[in-house]
This record gives structure tokens, C-alpha cells and sequence, in this order.
């Protein structure tokens, strides 16, 4: 076979194959471009919302700061008192004395002794040391003194003192003699 054999078609018929080749190559040409811009758009997507996700952590983090503000600013403080008599006369007890550092009061104040229950007569204002009744507030840069009843040695120096209180906000806390903060 020859080349003069084949029948090579008229013009119109190769122009319109060719610009249907063109055609087919623009096409394959324009849908690998969109694949790899989609392939670009779904990776900016991905790093934007771990962006989101980072930023939606700090906003978390910042809130539950704010949310614990005044509450770190009230502490506990405890010592072991001996009497006159002597520590093996029973005449121990623990003093703890809660302190707001706030700006704001703080309500439903209790500390617990333990097993034993705070004596609540003597809870006092600190620095001026005058016998209130149970305070059912500490205000703003005030400290007030509770005192257990008096007990054994062996047995007070066993004890764990926690104070619970309520923030200005309504929120409960629960707070150790070594100055632990939790949300009740």
C-alpha cells in the first residue's frame, strides 16, 4: 500500500478532527488543572481548621480562666494549735484561716475539718481578730479564722482541711490546705 492509495479525505474533515483533538486536549488539559486546584483548596481548607480548632482551644482556655479568676485568688491556710495543757491533754485543734486576695465577695464559705466539724463560734475576722458568726460571705481583701474542736494530737495532724466556697459569678469551689482549686 502506498501513499497515493489512501484516501486521505477532503480539508473540512481533517479541520474539524483537529479541532477536535484540541478540543479533547483543552478539556483534559482544563480538568487536570481543577483537579489540582481542588487538591490545593481541600489542603487550605485542612490548615484553616486546625487554625480554627488552635483558635477555638485559646478562646476555651481564656474562658475557663476567667471562669476561675476569683477563685484563685481565695486561699486556705492551716496550723495546728496546742493548747495550754499540752498536747496530750486533748487540747489540740487545726485553725485555718481563709483569705479573698478579690476584688469581689465570696459566699457559702465552710471549712471542714475532716472528720470533725469546724467550731464555728470561733470563727473570727482576721486581722482584727472580732468573734463574728458563721460568715456566710468574705468580702473583698478579707480572711476569716475557723478553728476545729479540739482533739488528740495524733488525730489533728491526720486531718485534711478543705474550704468550700461560692464566687461572686455562682460557681462552687472546693479548696485544699495546699491550695488545690477544683469546680464542684
Amino acid at each position: 500500500m502506498s501513499l497515493e492509495s489512501i484516501n486521505w479525505g477532503d480539508a473540512p474533515t481533517w479541520t474539524g478532527a483537529i479541532f477536535a483533538a484540541a478540543a479533547a486536549a483543552f478539556t483534559f488539559i482544563t480538568l487536570r488543572s481543577q483537579r489540582q486546584q481542588l487538591g490545593e483548596q481541600r489542603t487550605f481548607i485542612g490548615e484553616q481548621l486546625v487554625n480554627l480548632q488552635a483558635e477555638r482551644d485559646a478562646l476555651a482556655a481564656a474562658a475557663r480562666d476567667r471562669r476561675s479568676a476569683q477563685a484563685r485568688q481565695v486561699t486556705l491556710r492551716t496550723r495546728l494549735v496546742i493548747g495550754p495543757d499540752g498536747p496530750d491533754a486533748g487540747d489540740c485543734y487545726l485553725q485555718a484561716v481563709v483569705s479573698n486576695g478579690s476584688d469581689r465577695p465570696i459566699t457559702d464559705v465552710d471549712v471542714e475539718f475532716g472528720d470533725l466539724t469546724a467550731d464555728q463560734v470561733q470563727a473570727t475576722r482576721v486581722p482584727d481578730h472580732r468573734i463574728v458568726d458563721v460568715p456566710c460571705g468574705i468580702g473583698p481583701r478579707q480572711a476569716y479564722q475557723f478553728a476545729s474542736k479540739d482533739s488528740s494530737m495524733d488525730y489533728v495532724e491526720e486531718i485534711a482541711v478543705t474550704s468550700v466556697f461560692t464566687d461572686a459569678s455562682g460557681v462552687a469551689w472546693r479548696l485544699t490546705e495546699d491550695n488545690f482549686l477544683s469546680e464542684i
